[in-house]
């Protein structure tokens, strides 16, 4: 693959970065009208909407109608960010809607009393609190000096800087495998070349964003325009080689493959 950087930035900035075998930039958002009587959200987005006519009904989802209040609503669980990388504003509401509705449901059935899913809640809880802590060690000034989590952070600022990925993954058959239980039919060195011809394109200018999704061979990735999600530079799961590539780019550069 190759690596690109979008940025950095303290926890409380919300950085970027692009771990790519494309570039790692980011193309304005544009949204054609969807057509007339569609049901969709219009352009000016849903919370324009909510504030004029709030019981105004802007899409009908498996039978149900959903108000631009609501839809604002849903709208609000989601980062900019993947509003501006989502496809359009009427699929990332039905998608944000029908996960409102799983989740309504476990809660009825008290899935989320049961293992393994307490457990994880529960992890995720203390993360996201952790987090939120870290964001105001980073903003506020006023916290005690003497606290030990804050003196900790100040000595590991680094491992808590937040780095935003987005990829195109090469994938090949390694040697002795069969093919036909490969994730692509080519070679390694054939990897290698498919990364290299994506890295000119995006060195002559090539859209990140539009390579991730007809060259990658990461489907979950590739939908999204390459993007794999926010890091932290600390994160044991990021690999060393990753990490080393990733710590050695500026914002908008882009490495080897």
């Amino acid at each position: 693959m190759l690596l690109s950087a979008q940025g950095t930035s303290s926890p409380a900035k919300t950085p970027s970065a692009n771990n790519s075998s494309g570039s790692s930039s980011q193309t304005p958002a544009t949204q054609a009208p969807p057509p007339a009587g569609s049901g969709q959200l219009k352009v000016r987005g849903p919370d324009a909407v909510a504030q004029q006519d709030p019981s105004k009904i802007v899409a009908t989802i498996n039978g149900h109608q959903v108000t631009a209040q609501e839809a604002a609503k849903l709208l609000k669980q989601v980062p900019d960010e993947q509003r501006r990388a989502a496809p359009s504003l009427s699929n990332l509401l039905e998608r944000v809607y029908m996960i409102d509705q799983f989740a309504d449901r476990a809660e009825k059935l008290k899935l989320d009393e049961q293992e393994p899913w307490k457990q994880r809640l529960q992890l995720e809880r203390t993360q996201l609190l952790a987090q939120a802590y870290i964001n105001q060690l980073s903003t506020n000034s006023t916290t005690a000096p003497g606290d030990p989590a804050k003196q900790y952070y100040d000595a590991h600022q680094p491992d808590f800087q937040q780095i935003k990925l987005g990829g195109i993954l090469i994938a090949f058959n390694p040697p002795g495998t069969p093919s036909s239980g490969a994730t692509a039919p080519r070679t390694e060195a054939e990897a290698q070349q498919k990364a290299s011809d994506v890295e000119k394109k995006i060195k002559d200018g090539g859209d990140f964003t539009a390579l991730a999704r007809t060259e990658s061979d990461q489907q979950q990735s590739s939908v999204r325009g390459g993007d794999l999600g926010t890091v932290t530079m600390g994160d044991t799961n990021l690999p060393a080689d990753i990490k080393g590539v990733i710590a050695q780019l500026q914002p908008g550069e882009v490495s080897e493959p």
